[in-house]
C-alpha cells in the first residue's frame, strides 16, 4: 500500500498547484552534542540539486534513502 499512498498524496498536492516534493529523516553522522549541525541533501534531477547547493545543504554523495521516504521519492520521480 506504499506506493498507493504516495500516489493520493501527490494527485492531492498536485491538485493544490505543487510542483515539488521533499521528504525528511533524520541520519546517523558523528557529532558531539555541541556541535555545528548539518543537513544533508539529495536530488533526482540537476535542477534540484542546484537548488540544494545554492541554498548551501551539503550533498549527500553516498548512501541509500530508505523506507516511506525512498518510496515516495521513487514514486514522485516518475
Amino acid at each position: 500500500g506504499k506506493i498507493r499512498f504516495c500516489k493520493r498524496v501527490l494527485e492531492f498536492v498536485g491538485r493544490l498547484g505543487g510542483s515539488n516534493v521533499f521528504t525528511f529523516a533524520a541520519m546517523v553522522t558523528s557529532m558531539a552534542p555541541d556541535g555545528i549541525s548539518r543537513v544533508f541533501g539529495a536530488a533526482i534531477d540537476e535542477s534540484s540539486l542546484e537548488d540544494l547547493r545554492r541554498w548551501k545543504v551539503e550533498v549527500l554523495e553516498d548512501g541509500n534513502i530508505g523506507g516511506l521516504n525512498g518510496v515516495f521519492l521513487g514514486v514522485a520521480s516518475e
